[in-house]
């Protein structure tokens, strides 16, 4: 019930900002990857093939939509919705709103909202709000501060850097994209990887520090001002008290991917 009420206010708030919109007015891309693996922050949900579509749709006013999700493509009993093949396993739903700066502004504002519900594990939604600060200069620096509003209930900081490369010299209509981010969780968020005993006493506290780094690569070609093709590789790491946690555990701490990506804008 609580999957369907929070669906329904999202597309409460979606819908009259389409009413007002006119058909050049709102930018939709529809995309689909298909991974060998997938990594949230470092963590590997799954190390097997998966299959990810994503929604995303560019409204006035500034303000956007992306409706994201997984789905696992084997039965994989080390994934984070093990055995459920052909089975959707999470969708977000992201509202989010851009500051509408000028153009030769040197950062963009953005704040956003966004609902994560796991169909195959019970009452287990979640949702956070956040605010990211990037700069319009050379490796695009991004800075994300997000408060996890149902689970940790505190505050985490994602930053990254990326730069995309023309390789029109190679193929016309080729890029090279390069990506690195990274997580930092404050102490009361890092409490998820607290070493717990065997009577369930917690015997060693996480600490605040750096979660992990991620990396991704994405050779673009485009095939007409609509489509586009991509393959994508990259490799994640857990740090510190994370990656403990996750050699504890018996988790994986670290892991690569590769697959390719598909988009159509409209």
């Amino acid at each position: 019930m609580k999957k369907i009420i929070a669906i329904s206010l999202l597309a409460a708030l979606i819908a009259p900002l389409a009413a007002f919109a006119d058909d050049d007015a709102l930018d939709v891309t529809v995309s689909a990857d298909i991974l060998s693996a997938y990594l949230s922050r470092g963590a590997t949900l799954n190390d097997e093939a998966v299959f990810q579509p994503d929604l995303y749709v560019a409204m006035p006013y500034g303000f956007d939509f992306e409706l994201w999700a997984t789905m696992d493509l084997t039965d994989n009993d080390k994934s984070c919705a093990p055995d459920t093949k052909g089975r959707w396993s999470e969708f977000d739903f992201i509202l989010g709103w851009n500051a509408l700066l000028p153009e030769d502004s040197p950062i963009g504002l953005r704040v956003f909202s966004t609902f994560y519900t796991y169909p195959q594990v019970e009452d287990d939604d979640d949702y956070d709000a956040g605010l990211t600060v990037s700069g319009n200069c050379i490796l695009n620096p991004t800075v994300t501060v997000i408060h996890e509003c149902d689970k940790s209930g505190d505050i985490r900081f994602d930053a990254s850097v990326s730069h995309e490369f023309d390789l029109s010299q190679v193929l016309d209509a080729l890029t090279l994209g390069l990506k690195a981010e990274t997580t930092f969780g404050t102490k009361k968020w890092m409490r998820q990887y607290d070493i717990v005993d065997e009577d369930g006493n917690v015997a060693e506290k996480a600490d605040a520090g750096f979660n992990d780094v991620m990396l991704k690569a994405t050779l673009g070609y485009q095939l007409t001002d609509a489509w586009s093709i991509a393959l994508v590789g990259g490799y994640g790491t857990l740090l510190g008290d994370a990656r403990d946690a996750a050699k504890d555990s018996g988790e994986k701490k670290d892991c690569g991917f590769g697959g390719f990506n598909t988009s159509y804008t409209f």
